[in-house]
């Protein structure tokens, strides 16, 4: 049995939590009868996506005559990240604990007794 995954989420525990009985992408030989159910990334457009890539506007002016298409004028269909979410999370993490010190700091500063603020922030 193969299933075909559209938008996979990495943090999933699926292989994790059932490895003998899910098998991803290459792990299972090709020649035999798969032992696992095999997980395989789908390729093409995910159905979500399709009116994103493949919408039709300004296709035609407002004489109703064909407007052709100016590849190198063209706008993106799909926003395109540089960073991978990892990368994305790993900075919000970061940003998250500059935050959070810099609040401790200001809560130090301010507080006459030192410690109730502090000890709130720090439990967060």
């Amino acid at each position: 049995m193969k299933v075909f995954y559209i938008e996979p989420y990495e943090k999933s525990l699926a292989r994790k939590l059932h490895e003998d009985a899910i098998a991803f992408e290459t792990e299972e030989s090709h020649g035999e009868l798969p032992k696992r159910v095999e997980f395989l990334h789908f390729e093409g457009v995910a159905p979500r996506q399709f009116h994103n890539m493949f919408r039709a506007s300004d296709r035609k002016n407002d004489a109703g005559k064909f407007i052709p298409l100016r590849i190198h004028e063209a706008d993106k269909a799909m926003p395109e990240y540089l960073d991978s979410y990892q990368d994305f999370e790993a900075k919000a993490v970061e940003f998250l604990e500059s935050e959070l010190n810099s609040l401790r700091d200001q809560s130090i500063e301010k507080s006459p007794s030192g410690g109730s603020v502090v000890s709130i922030i720090g439990g967060l």
